[in-house]
């Protein structure tokens, strides 16, 4: 398997699961760190584990020390609740100019994050919730218009 299509798997792979600290340290036994270490204003941001290991095996990893337009975007990528929890916005639109990403993908995590926080305390829906339900509407609404003109130009190409 190529390097980049691991790298890429094991990305993936670790979203949906924390690998133990005994896997982790196994893994950077016998390849290395695969990822630097991500740096912004002096603290780590992603990479915590693997910095402290690979200093306890006498490894060295790469830092990657990011500016403060670079890193919300490069932690989106990776940790998008992470992302959300340091950079925090006030819009979707902030938001999605800050992560360098589109709205919607904004409002899907913030709808989510906001979810889990009220299910453990079972609070009402909030005006924010009720924003956030209303922006995904009418995203709704804005896709399935651009999907028909499109299906309409095709028909119109197929046809005329």
């Amino acid at each position: 398997m190529p390097l980049a299509n691991y790298v890429s798997e094991m990305v993936h792979s670790s979203r949906s699961r924390i690998i133990s600290d005994a896997e982790l340290c196994s893994s950077l036994k016998a390849v290395g760190p695969l990822l630097p270490t991500i740096w912004f204003e002096g603290r780590i941001i992603d990479g915590n584990r693997r910095e402290r290991f690979c200093g306890q095996l006498g490894i060295e990893t790469r830092k990657l020390v990011l500016s403060r337009d670079e890193a919300p975007a490069a932690l989106w990528q990776l940790h998008p609740e992470r992302a959300a929890k340091l950079f925090p916005v006030r819009s979707l639109a902030e938001g999605a100019r800050l992560y360098r990403t589109r709205a919607a993908s904004v409002a899907l995590l913030l709808n989510r994050v906001r979810t889990v926080e009220s299910s453990a305390r079972r609070a009402k829906p909030t005006r924010y919730r009720n924003a956030v339900r209303k922006c995904l509407r009418y995203l709704d609404r804005v896709e399935e218009g651009a999907e028909a003109l499109t299906i309409k130009a095709v028909r119109d190409a197929l046809t005329g």
